[in-house]
C-alpha cells in the first residue's frame, strides 16, 4: 500500500463516519446480515445480478448513458470486500426491496454518467437481503 492509498483509505473512513452520524435519521440496517458483507456472485453477467453483471454494464468501454469503473474488475473486487464498503452505512429501498450503500472512496474509480461524464470517487453497491450482490456503479443513486 502506497503512503497516498493509506491517506485515502483514511480519508474514506472519515467521511463514512460523518455519514453513519447523519444516516440515523433514515433506516439504517446495522447488525443484520446485509450489513455485514457483500457477497459477490460469479456468474456469466445472464442472471441480472452480480459481479460480471455489473462489469458487463459498468466496466471497461463507457456507454452513453452509462458510468463506468476505470479501476480494473480484479480493483473492483478487492474494493467490495473491504471493509470501507462493507462497514458503511445500508438503506433499504421500499421501491426494489434491495439494500444500498453510496461510499466516498477517497480517489476517483469511475465516470459518472450522471455528472456530465466527470471522474467520480462515490460508488453506489446494491445487495439483496442476504447480502448479495445485485449490481454497482460508480456515482450515487437516491433510495427510493
Amino acid at each position: 500500500m502506497t503512503e497516498y492509498d493509506a491517506v485515502a483509505l483514511e480519508a474514506a473512513a472519515a467521511k463514512i463516519e460523518v455519514v453513519v452520524v447523519n444516516a440515523t435519521k433514515n433506516t439504517v440496517w446495522q447488525g443484520s446480515i446485509v450489513q455485514s458483507r457483500v457477497n459477490l456472485r460469479n456468474g456469466d453477467g445472464s442472471t441480472g445480478s452480480g459481479l460480471e453483471y455489473a462489469w458487463k454494464k459498468h466496466g471497461g468501454e463507457w456507454g452513453a448513458n452509462k458510468s463506468h469503473f476505470t479501476v480494473s474488475k480484479d480493483e473492483l473486487k478487492a474494493i467490495l470486500q473491504s471493509d470501507i464498503v462493507v462497514k458503511s452505512p445500508v438503506q433499504y429501498s421500499k421501491t426494489t426491496g434491495n439494500y444500498m450503500r453510496s461510499i466516498d472512496m477517497g480517489r476517483p474509480i469511475g465516470i459518472d454518467a450522471k455528472s456530465g461524464g466527470k471522474p467520480t470517487s462515490i460508488m453506489t453497491v446494491i445487495t439483496d437481503k442476504n447480502g448479495n450482490l445485485v449490481n454497482t456503479f460508480p456515482g450515487k443513486t437516491g433510495v427510493n
